[in-house]
């Protein structure tokens, strides 16, 4: 009918009744294309089951947060991790040693930190990863590696790094593994310490 979509039409009964209900469920049929790199809401809906606490949104919170509370007076332990004169270092969330039966596992969490990562190159801008190889290099060879980036070459294999803008303060992600013995564990850096 002209002026009107399919979905309010009028129907007469008989005929036209078996065509409308075949045509709404020809279109609820039809898959609706998937932009690549995003998740589906099938990935969506157990992201929570895998990932547990873990949550995008209130990592991003998270570090939101940290981006603008002021920095601790000394070494030592926060409500996030740990912290010092000019940085935050916090987990946001651990891999299940145990792993039995669908909890995280260290391919979970770093498939999480490539979903925060994500969001804040699309805020920040795309940057390559950070080896960390360079700086264990550096500081095995004597160099003063300032904190946070001493302990996190440590932690850490690479990270992925961004400068906050308007914050004054760079933003870094990445997966400590321990091994066996200790599970993967996603940590965010910020820190007012360029990282160059």
């Amino acid at each position: 009918m002209p002026g009107r979509d399919a979905d309010t039409a009028i129907v007469r009964p008989g005929r036209d009744a078996g065509r409308v209900r075949r045509d709404v469920r020809r279109r609820a049929a039809t898959p609706t294309p998937h932009p690549p790199g995003r998740l589906t809401r099938r990935q969506l809906s157990v992201a929570p089951a895998l990932l547990g606490v873990m949550n995008i949104a209130r990592c991003l919170d998270t570090i939101d947060r940290l981006c603008s509370r002021p920095f601790p007076a000394e070494r030592g332990w926060s409500d996030v991790g740990r912290g010092g004169p000019g940085y935050y270092i916090a987990e946001l969330g651990a891999a299940d040693p145990r792993c039995d039966h669908g909890e995280r596992t260290a391919e979970d969490v770093e498939a999480f930190r490539e979903g925060i990562a994500q969001r804040l190159d699309a805020r920040w801008g795309a940057n390559p990863r950070w080896g960390m190889l360079t700086l264990r290099v550096r500081g095995e060879r004597g160099e003063e590696i300032p904190e946070p980036w001493a302990s996190v070459s440590a932690l850490t294999d690479d990270l992925y790094v961004w400068e906050a803008t308007g914050t004054g303060r760079w933003v870094a992600l990445g997966v400590a593994d321990g091994g066996e013995a200790d599970p993967a564990r996603l940590l965010a850096v910020i820190t007012d310490v360029d990282p160059a």
